[in-house]
C-alpha cells in the first residue's frame, strides 16, 4: 500500500468552509475569431460572489469531438499569445514560448484556459503586480480557514475540467492538461488527483519541494513543514496516479528532477533557462500524441 496515497493528498489540501457551496455557472462573455483559432470567453462561478475568467480555443474547421487540453495558467491571454481585441497582435517572441494553446489549437485540440484566483478574489486593476498573490492568499485564508491556496488552485482548475468534460465539441475520453512553471504545478496536481486526466505536460514547475517556493502561502503555505515531517514527496503523489507525464526541465527542474518520474515518462532537460525551448516542446507534443 502507498505510504501516502492520492486520497492522502487530497485531505492535505483542505477544505472549503462551511456554508460556502454554490451552485455551478458559466456565462458566455462573447465570441471572437483570431488568425488561428476560434476564441470564447467565459465566467464561471468558483464562489458565492467570484467568477474566473476562462477562454475557450477552437480550431478552425473541424468536425466532430476533438480532444481536450485544460491550461489553467494566471490569465488567459498567456495562452492564447495575444490580447482578446482586434487586431490580435501577436505577443513578443519570448512570451510566445508559453503559449502552449496558440500551438495544440493548431494540431487539432480544443483548449480550456482558465484563470488563478489572483486575479478574481481581490479586485485590483494592476494584472500583472505578482503582489498580488499574497493579497489574494489573505484573503482565501480569511474566507476559507482550513484551505490551502493549492487547494484553491485545482479546485478552481478542476471547475474548468468539469466545463471541458461536458462540452459536447470535446471527446471526454481524450483529456489531458498542461501547464508551465505556475501551470506546471497546476497540471501536475490536477492530473494526478483527478482520473478524467489521461496525461500531463509540465514544463519547469519544480517536482521536489527544495526547487520550487511551495512554501508560499498561496501554494501549500503553513502546511508544507508538515507534508516534509511526514515525509511526503510529490513523486509519491505521480507513482500513485498511476498515469504518464512529459516533464520539461530547464531551470528549476534538472537532471535530478529525472529520478520523480515512472518508467514510461517524457524527460527533456534543455538546462537553458525557465522558458521551454522549441524542441523541447515538440517532444513533449509527441508524447502528448502518443498518450492521448
Amino acid at each position: 500500500m502507498d505510504k501516502h496515497p492520492v486520497e492522502w493528498w487530497r485531505q492535505q489540501l483542505g477544505s472549503r468552509a462551511a456554508g460556502s457551496d454554490f451552485a455551478p455557472e458559466l456565462r458566455l462573455e462573447r465570441r471572437f475569431s483570431a488568425p488561428d483559432f476560434e476564441g470564447e470567453l467565459y465566467f464561471q462561478r468558483t464562489e458565492l460572489d467570484v467568477c474566473q475568467r476562462m477562454l475557450v480555443m477552437l480550431p478552425r474547421n473541424f468536425s466532430g469531438k476533438c480532444p481536450g487540453v485544460l491550461m489553467p495558467f494566471y490569465y488567459p491571454e498567456r495562452i492564447a499569445g495575444c490580447e482578446f481585441t482586434e487586431p490580435y497582435t501577436p505577443y513578443p517572441a519570448e512570451k510566445q514560448l508559453i503559449a502552449w494553446g496558440s500551438m495544440l489549437v493548431k494540431k487539432g485540440y480544443i483548449v480550456y484556459a482558465p484563470e488563478t484566483y489572483h486575479l478574481n478574489l481581490t479586485q485590483e486593476d494592476a494584472r500583472d503586480d505578482f503582489s498580488r498573490w499574497g493579497r489574494a492568499a489573505a484573503e482565501l485564508l480569511r474566507r476559507h480557514p482550513d484551505w490551502t491556496g493549492m487547494g484553491k488552485l485545482i479546485y478552481d482548475a478542476r471547475l474548468a475540467l468539469d466545463a471541458m468534460a461536458e462540452d459536447p465539441r470535446v471527446d471526454a475520453d481524450h483529456l489531458a492538461v498542461a501547464g508551465h512553471s505556475l501551470g506546471g504545478k497546476l497540471a501536475f496536481y490536477t492530473g494526478c488527483m483527478d482520473e478524467r486526466i489521461k496525461v500531463m505536460i509540465c514544463s519547469d514547475f519544480g517536482i521536489r519541494w527544495q526547487q520550487s517556493n511551495w512554501g508560499e502561502a498561496w501554494y501549500w503555505g503553513r502546511r508544507l513543514p508538515e507534508l516534509q515531517a511526514a515525509g511526503a514527496e510529490q513523486k509519491e503523489l505521480l507513482a500513485s496516479a498511476g498515469k504518464p507525464m512529459f516533464l520539461i526541465a530547464g531551470e528549476f527542474d534538472d537532471k535530478s528532477s529525472q529520478a520523480s518520474l515512472q518508467p514510461g515518462d517524457g524527460f527533456f532537460n534543455h538546462a537553458t533557462g525557465h522558458n521551454p525551448t522549441p524542441d523541447s516542446m515538440e517532444e513533449a507534443w509527441r508524447f502528448l500524441e502518443k498518450h492521448l
